[in-house]
């Protein structure tokens, strides 16, 4: 029996429709998909030389992207959240990956932290890195695989898509593979680091659950820019901190080579 509005409709803060399957697998491929394989971070060219290597290493990132953007997006569906919820948590997350998982916050030189380990360090926490990691994961690991993923399907945007069993499974993969990264990756964060970044990203999610649902929502009327310069606007800080990635490992890079491009990274995105 139905109540005349079809068996797949639900009411409150998540009204929308169910989304099958597809929407859900979507955001877990393009999670990982964009700080991985655009970034360069997972070489793609591995493919060729190292198929199951790969496979299994992308299995991995889509637990760990895919598993918190499924699991921020439906905090926001659940909670009626907007932008703001999907940020904030989208910082939370930046900090559990690189502070708790694979532990770059903490990385005492080498690779991936190279020259912000030695400009930007003090007191064992890479400050440069963490900040510019923890806004780049925010934007471009959560929020904009949740945004590319609600056009592709407008039509269940505010539903929730996991069921309890979904939510237990989706958190299960997630937390599992950050205490597998926990595990096997060192240089691991002080007890002062851990208990402030931990502190840090609870706050991030109190404030997450707080926030306002309409603080960044698109307001209504004629748009003020036109969508060239607000996709030139929205690229330029990841192309920003791509090339500073790519051009950090470079000795020569001076410590205002290193600030700068990484604040702008952060006050342009």
């Amino acid at each position: 029996m139905t109540d005349g509005r079809g068996p797949n409709r639900r009411e409150g803060p998540g009204a929308g429709r169910y989304p099958g399957w597809r929407p859900i697998v979507a955001l877990a491929l393009v999670a990982p998909s964009i700080p991985g394989l655009l970034t360069g971070s997972t070489p793609v060219s591995r493919l060729l030389f190292d198929p199951v290597g790969f496979l299994l290493s992308f299995l991995g990132l889509v637990a760990l992207y895919g598993g918190g953007a499924l699991l921020i997006r439906e905090f926001r569906a659940r909670r009626g959240g907007g932008w703001t919820t999907v940020l904030l948590l989208g910082a939370a997350y930046g900090i559990v990956e690189e502070g708790f998982a694979v532990h770059t916050f903490f990385a005492p030189g080498g690779a991936p932290v190279f020259a912000f380990a030695t400009y930007g360090q003090w007191a064992g926490v890479d400050w440069l890195w963490a900040l510019g990691l923890t806004v780049f994961h925010s934007v471009y690991s959560i929020a904009l695989p949740i945004l590319i993923v609600d056009l592709w399907f407008p039509e269940s945007r505010d539903a929730p898509w996991l069921g309890r069993v979904g939510v237990g499974l989706t958190a299960a993969a997630y937390l599992g593979i950050v205490a597998l990264f926990a595990r096997v990756v060192g240089h691991g964060p002080t007890p002062a680091a851990f208990g402030f970044f931990l502190a840090l990203a609870v706050g991030l999610v109190g404030w997450a659950a707080l926030a306002p649902p309409g603080l960044l929502s698109p307001r209504p009327g004629r748009a003020r820019a036109s969508s060239w310069v607000i996709g030139a606007a929205a690229a330029l800080p990841f192309t920003i901190w791509t090339l500073l990635l790519l051009q950090s490992e470079r000795p020569l890079l001076s410590a205002s080579a290193a600030a700068v491009p990484t604040l702008l990274a952060g006050a342009t995105g």
